[in-house]
């Protein structure tokens, strides 16, 4: 599994994985709303076939799992900026999500 820091901002940071050719995006925020206690952790897969749709959109290789990732990276700030999961939404990515909430 490859690993990369995607956005750091205040108390949240989200970091992006390949994980069995699906993306996962983990957030873990250390000052959520006191809703959420002390700490609130959440991730987002991307099935494969659904893959094309963030490549597109970040104009990344698929067939390069480390270049991917750096694309993403690259795009971090913009994406966090906008939210996860409402970026996946507005690609049209069907993304699975979870949390420990």
């Amino acid at each position: 599994m490859t690993e990369v820091t995607m956005y750091t901002h205040s108390s949240l940071v989200v970091w992006a994985s390949w994980q069995d050719d699906e993306l996962v995006l983990h957030g873990q925020d250390l000052k959520p709303p006191p809703a959420f206690g002390d700490e609130y952790e959440y991730w987002f897969v991307v099935p494969k076939d659904e893959l094309h749709l963030v490549a597109q959109d970040i104009g990344a290789d698929l067939t390069d799992p480390a270049a991917f990732l750096k694309r993403l990276v690259e795009h971090g700030d913009r994406i966090g900026q906008i939210g996860e999961g409402a970026w996946l939404k507005a690609l049209g990515v069907t993304a699975r999500f979870d949390s420990w909430f």
